[in-house]
């Protein structure tokens, strides 16, 4: 059983980090927080630029590839699991 003392110390390390969390959500809406997150947005936006039809169809070949290969990869794990233990699936 904790003492009074030990009991008070718990209380108050709680309410500290309690403060801290507070804190940190008051400055999530910090008018000053939007500006810069919104000027960083607008300098991405303004070096962007629409990607040639090459370049589109590399990336979605590369992300195709990406789905797939985790897809089998799930596949895989789930046969092993299957042949493992068949009466959990």
């Amino acid at each position: 059983m904790l003492s009074g003392n030990a009991f008070k110390s718990g209380i108050a390390r709680i309410l500290l980090k309690l403060c801290v969390i507070f804190m940190n959500i008051k400055n999530l809406f910090s008018p000053v927080k939007w500006k810069e997150t919104l000027e960083g947005y607008r300098r991405v936006i303004a070096v962007s630029r629409k990607p040639d039809k090459e370049e589109f169809l590399s990336t979605a070949r590369i992300t195709a590839l990406g789905i797939a290969l985790v897809g089998a990869t799930g596949f895989v794990v789930y046969i092993i699991y299957y042949l493992l233990l068949p009466s959990a699936a």
